[in-house]
């Protein structure tokens, strides 16, 4: 995978998984933005970047399969209405 793939992949990625590759790896990941977490990824050496992806892929992958549901009612209306919405 190239640097520029690599990039593209974590900006593609949401910061709660960004901060889940970067524990462990970057210190002080939990202060820092999108953007300086991907800077500080980009800048492992190469043995740690191998892990890194292959670790990025597999959280991808199982992500990807995950839907929350989550129940709301309004009780309070005159009319006891109920939605379930699925969240990615």
């Amino acid at each position: 995978m190239t640097n520029d793939e690599l990039t593209q992949l974590l900006y593609d990625q949401p910061v709660s998984l960004l901060h889940r590759l970067a524990k462990g790896r970057v210190p002080r990941h939990f202060r820092m933005g999108k953007n300086r977490i991907i800077q500080h990824l980009l800048e492992l050496s190469q043995e740690k970047r191998t892990r890194l992806i292959v670790e990025l892929e597999s959280l991808i992958n199982a992500t990807a399969h995950t839907l929350s549901l989550i129940h709301i009612s309004e009780p309070t209306r005159p009319l006891y209405i109920s939605y379930a919405v699925f969240c990615l």
